[in-house]
């Protein structure tokens, strides 16, 4: 009893608590209204008489087994453990838990740890992030970076505000380390931090974002300079508008400038010489280079028909410390349209576009590319379903020899190592037509048929010699037919492919075979078995050998109430004239919902 009453009194001062912070949190965010004690009161009781938590989620687990030849596998056996926990505090406050624990990487350093938990706390219009998470602001401040630290999103009601803000770890510091096999290079402690305000209105928005970063030059004890590594540091302004002048009409655009410093060792320069605003957030270095960004879009939707135009220019050198990678040195230009026909039975929609890089025009060479696609739907029926698409992609790369400022040289022993000035060529089509026969409530049967061109060239244009144009043309065709006896829960599915790799030099390759499924729900549904059966042919027309592979796959899935457990196995066979090989992959999971 006494243990009894010391819970309870506990359990009631930890409501009392977060009730009186709610009441004052409330009280905060009602400011220019008119709220009377008589009503905190009657919240505040409300509050109280709530349940403390309400659990909910979902848990899922899994142990993987993988043996073979040439695997590169180092420990046959990982396990995973992923879930997401939904806690929800007086019913008012969500506090979204997400876990994932990985055995991958154990043992060894890594700039990011496989291994994360992350909470994102909710209530009304706050939204916080606590430990290892990722946010976005824009394409070219911070896009998806993982950090561990703390984060916010808020929209205050009746603002017309977004706020959104972080601090943390960028990643790790890593000493270089030649027996780690994961991670053969070496990285600063980094940290970054972050904001975006968005102001949004019925005809127009408009944002502002900052994002800079930091690397921590006392993290490694010993500096990696050799290896082309060195502390740097990073300061981003990006502006955001958006303008909807009337319906079916949309504007967005987005102006980014960076300052990236890539070694913070170097000399300051005094802030008359650059931008005082920047220098106010930034400290401007002597290796700091300034780049910029801008991306615009224009949308026309009306009715069926759609038209976008979009233009984007990134500087040669722009970078961010809160984007995994972006190309830089580039020009897009693109179109793209939609039109739908025939009371939306036909659908007709294609792009187009052109890029190009070198925009400085100080780089020897020169690359101009063409991109266009065009996509046909038709649903003439309901059992009848084809589509076509086709892409096209021209690449031209103008190279001016180094030979032609030479003048002393003779120019025509060296006009054939001009071996950049050359075209690409790669154009993809695709087919496909699903059929499905009369239905009924017993079983329902149905056809498709796949066929994929794909033609890619790479010619040099000043070069007559056939060995250095290259040409490579690809066929890949399937037939498929889809058997299912609903009153027995038995799906039957029997696929037949067939590829064909046509190269130069007599380099072809042919394979070729079927592959035979099947699935079954049995014990009212709670058991789920499935097997798979599919053999491939290869020949290899260069030396006249054939690969045959047989790849067998069985699973098994069984639920029990709000748990499952599921059994996946995989084993593949092949002999070839060089050797014959066995590899193997199983897995066990189990997943929980509550």
């Amino acid at each position: 009893m006494n243990n009894r009453y010391k819970y309870s009194t506990c359990n009631k001062m930890v409501k009392y608590s977060l009730s009186v912070l709610l009441v004052v949190f409330c009280s905060f965010y009602a400011k220019a209204q008119s709220v009377s004690l008589t009503d905190l009161k009657q919240y505040a009781d409300k509050v109280t008489t709530a349940p403390l938590y309400k659990l909910s989620g979902s848990l899922n687990s899994n142990l993987i087994y993988t043996a073979g030849t040439n695997l590169g596998v180092n420990t046959p056996f990982i396990w995973a453990l992923n879930g997401n926990l939904d806690v929800t505090i007086l019913d008012k406050i969500k506090v979204p838990v997400s876990l994932n624990l990985s055995s991958a990487g154990f043992g060894y350093k890594l700039p990011q740890s496989p291994s994360r938990i992350a909470l994102r706390p909710v209530y009304k219009w706050v939204k916080g992030y606590l430990g290892t998470n990722n946010m976005s602001f824009s394409p070219y401040t911070l896009n998806g970076h993982v950090f561990s630290g703390v984060g916010i999103e808020m929209e205050p009601p009746a603002s017309h505000l977004k706020i959104s803000a972080m601090y943390g770890r960028l990643q790790k510091a890593v000493e270089y380390d030649s027996t780690n096999t994961y991670f053969k290079s070496a990285t600063y402690e980094r940290y970054g931090y972050g904001t975006k305000l968005l102001y949004e209105q019925k005809k127009y928005d408009i944002g502002l974002v900052l994002f800079g970063g930091k690397d921590t030059y006392k993290s490694l004890l010993f500096k990696p300079d050799s290896l082309g590594i060195r502390p740097q540091q990073n300061f981003v302004v990006s502006y955001l508008v958006t303008l909807r002048p009337t319906k079916g009409i949309l504007f967005n655009g987005e102006f980014a400038t960076s300052y990236f410093t890539s070694d913070t060792r170097t000399g300051s320069i005094p802030q008359g010489n650059v931008d005082k605003l920047v220098n106010y957030f930034y400290n401007y270095k002597e290796s700091t280079r300034k780049n910029s960004a801008f991306k615009i879009q224009v949308g026309y939707n009306i009715k069926k028909t759609i038209l976008g135009l979009m233009i984007e220019r990134i500087a040669p050198g722009y970078q961010s410390m809160g984007i995994y990678f972006i190309n830089n040195d580039l020009e897009n230009v693109a179109f793209n349209f939609s039109h739908v026909f025939l009371n939306n039975k036909l659908t007709i929609a294609g792009n187009m576009g052109t890029q190009q890089d070198n925009l400085k025009k100080i780089k020897s060479s020169t690359s101009n590319r063409f991109l266009g696609s065009l996509n046909v739907s038709y649903l003439p029926k309901e059992n009848i379903y084809t589509s076509f698409n086709y892409t096209s992609f021209r690449s031209f790369m103008y190279v001016q020899p180094v030979f032609q400022s030479i003048a002393v040289l003779n120019q025509s022993q060296f006009q054939n190592l001009d071996t950049l000035n050359f075209k690409q060529v790669s154009d993809n089509a695709n087919y496909y037509l699903n059929y499905k026969f009369k239905t009924s409530a017993a079983s329902t049967k149905a056809i498709s048929f796949n066929i994929n061109y794909l033609n890619t060239s790479n010619l040099q244009t000043n070069n007559a010699i056939s060995t250095l144009n290259i040409a490579t043309k690809y066929y890949n065709s399937s037939l498929a037919y889809q058997y299912n006896i609903n009153n027995i829960g038995l799906n039957l599915n029997a696929v037949y492919n067939f590829n064909l790799s046509v190269q130069s030099g007599n380099n072809n390759s042919r394979t070729h075979g079927p592959t035979f499924a099947a699935s079954s729900s049995l014990l009212n549904k709670k058991l789920k078995l499935g097997l798979s059966l599919t053999y491939n042919n290869t020949l290899l027309a260069q030396n006249n050998s054939q690969i045959n592979t047989l790849i067998n796959r069985f699973n098994a899935d069984y639920k029990i109430k709000k748990s499952a457990i599921r059994f996946d196995f995989l084993m593949q066979n092949r002999s070839a004239k060089n050797g014959n090989s066995t590899n193997s992959m199983g897995n066990l999971s189990y997943s929980l919902n509550f």
